[in-house]
């Protein structure tokens, strides 16, 4: 019996769903993947590739403004979300982790780092497991000597370049 073409939307749908399960459930192996959202291993390799997911999926984030204490600020409502949301919690379980959960740094149960930094803090030697940061999020700042400090094409701030 020959399969059903699937439509443009549904096939938009289940390239969307492989997408999520790819990003947030970490399921990376092609074959597993195919078998959870019903296609074939190959369409999704080719989805992986032309969409680019492994460069979308961030493990370790750094959250930076004037201060420490204002950096803090920034990540409140992430760190909110993460602990508070019920959607995301029925969706995708509890992501507190109990060991690794601060004011200023945190990594939830899937892997994720978010770490804050303000203005003279050094990031340097900052890891998640064998990640090097690699999403970055600076508050905006109205004093350009402080917004200097924190832009990576700063002189004194060769930490942010490597980055």
């Amino acid at each position: 019996m020959a399969k059903k073409q699937l439509t443009k939307e549904e096939l938009e749908r289940l390239k969307e769903h492989a997408k999520v399960l790819y990003l947030y459930e970490n399921i990376i192996n092609p074959k597993a993947l195919a078998e959870r959202v019903g296609t074939s291993g190959n369409t999704i390799s080719k989805w992986v590739v032309e969409g680019k997911w492994a460069n979308l999926k961030k493990k370790n984030w750094f959250l930076g403004s004037n201060s420490y204490h204002n950096a803090v600020r920034l990540l409140r409502p992430y760190k909110s979300i993460l602990e508070n949301n019920t959607c995301l919690i029925a969706d995708y379980g509890i992501h507190k982790n109990y060991g690794s959960w601060s004011e200023g740094e945190f990594i939830t149960l899937k892997g994720v780092t978010f770490r804050t930094i303000g203005a003279g803090q050094s990031p340097r030697g900052s890891r998640n497991d064998e990640v090097r940061p690699d999403g970055l999020l600076l508050m905006i700042l109205t004093r350009m000597k402080i917004a200097e400090t924190l832009t990576p094409s700063h002189k004194n701030m060769t930490g942010l370049k490597r980055l």
